[in-house]
């Protein structure tokens, strides 16, 4: 919070035309990070009758040429989908962020247990990881650093050939 002002010169009003930018500037930044959620939330309702009316669309006899322009309204209602739920676990990821206990972590100890199991979980890749011999700690949260690494594991293993090494 900027300190209140209340001199009557020019360096008082400066200080109050601060303050007010910066409340302007908060209330614009709580409202740019609940907009993800509140985008999420209204325009599922929306999306659903389309999906409702495409799956009654299904059920009628169409014309040939009909069925590719309901096919790619399926593809881009589905599209949307994802979209939608990206946005609503993004904004559960970074909830869980700002709330999270945070500790001491070692990340090299975290890093190997958690690439240890992906061995396990996906035996059609060759997994290699090069550590430091040393801890490295850093102040995090241990559940939140092993999902990102999932997340990124994920990635790797979509754009990995069966055969490939990650």
């Amino acid at each position: 919070a900027f300190p209140p002002q209340t001199a009557t010169d020019e360096i008082g009003t400066l200080g109050r035309s601060f303050a007010r930018l910066l409340s302007n500037v908060r209330t614009y930044t709580g409202y740019l990070q609940t907009l993800a959620s509140k985008l999420s939330h209204e325009l599922r309702t929306p999306l659903a009758v389309v999906r409702s009316s495409l799956d009654n669309l299904e059920h009628q006899t169409l014309p040939p040429d009909a069925e590719q322009y309901l096919r790619r309204a399926r593809d881009g209602s589905e599209r949307l989908s994802h979209i939608l739920n990206a946005m609503s676990e993004a904004s559960r990821v970074e909830h869980s962020i700002s709330s999270a206990e945070k500790t001491p972590v070692n990340l090299v100890s975290l890093v190997k247990d958690v690439v240890a199991g992906y061995g396990t979980v996906y035996p059609q890749h060759n997994i290699t990881c090069n550590l430091p011999d040393r801890d490295l700690v850093v102040t995090g949260n241990a559940e939140l650093l092993a999902q990102m690494l999932d997340k990124l594991m994920d990635n790797a293993r979509d754009f990995c050939p069966a055969d490939g090494e990650i």
